[in-house]
């Protein structure tokens, strides 16, 4: 509760790291409320790291608001929770980008929107990854066709072991 943002960054911060399941109500305050984005950014990555799935609707409504400053940390706290209540978000954020989107990756770094498509695209990959369920497979394997994607959706498959190979053949 302290007037300064640098105070509530750090207290976020030592909470990551301590993990206390008393937290999540006052991490997911922050993450509604309080005034500074940074704050609010690293309330998201705590709930991540503590893991408590009551963080899990809060951290979707951050996704379905699609907002910004938080999209990215929340989809990589789902991935940390290993969110099954997730998956179909995930699966609609890999899937909204078209698989002839930056046909090269080089071709790709040029383009402004490229930066803003490309670090949700991944970390959504990788948390589908982390949660490891069946559902997924599909969706990995159509991000192979994404010169973008290809990589960490291969990574992604990689985690699923024997389940991916007969999708795959």
């Amino acid at each position: 509760n302290d007037q300064n943002w640098r105070i509530r960054l750090r207290a976020v911060e030592a909470l990551a790291l301590l993990k206390p399941q008393e937290a999540v109500g006052p991490l997911m305050t922050l993450v509604l409320k309080d005034s500074d984005t940074a704050v609010r950014q690293d309330a998201v990555r705590a709930l991540g790291q503590i893991g408590d799935p009551r963080a899990i609707p809060l951290l979707l409504s951050s996704l379905a608001l699609n907002t910004p400053s938080l999209k990215l940390p929340a989809i990589e706290a789902l991935g940390q929770i290993r969110s099954t209540e997730a998956i179909p978000a995930l699966i609609a954020l890999v899937n909204s980008l078209p698989t002839e989107a930056y046909e090269d990756r080089m071709e790709g770094c040029t383009d402004p929107q490229y930066k803003e498509d490309l670090p949700p695209l991944e970390a959504a990959i990788k948390a589908l990854a982390k949660i490891r369920d069946p559902q997924a497979i599909p969706t990995l394997i159509q991000a192979l066709h994404s010169t973008l994607l290809r990589p960490e959706a291969a990574e992604a498959l990689a985690q699923f072991g024997q389940a991916a190979v007969n999708p795959l053949l």
